[in-house]
């Protein structure tokens, strides 16, 4: 039990540490065709190195605009980081 805490909270301390962007199809004003999601947000974690289940983040609300956005993520029960999410217009 408590190396797995202590692993989760190293995992936290990595994602406090990173930011992810995501590029998504957007039209006037920002606004996206749709929404980023948790799913999309686990890949981009992924392809940095960072593995965490799509289940253990979090939004607010869902991210429909250009911009820069916090995500919880929960590695563990009673731990949590904050992760920045920049989410930019697809080229």
């Amino acid at each position: 039990q408590a190396e797995r805490e202590r692993t989760a909270r190293e995992l936290a301390r990595r994602i406090e540490a990173t930011s992810v962007t995501i590029s998504a199809r957007a039209g006037e004003g920002g606004k996206l065709f749709g929404a980023v999601t948790n799913a999309q947000i686990a890949e981009a974690l992924k392809l940095q190195g960072i593995e965490v289940d799509r289940h253990q983040i979090e939004l607010e609300r869902p991210i429909h605009e250009i911009g820069t956005w916090r995500a919880t993520v929960r590695p563990a029960p009673g731990v949590e980081a904050s992760l920045k999410v920049w989410v930019v217009a697809e080229e």
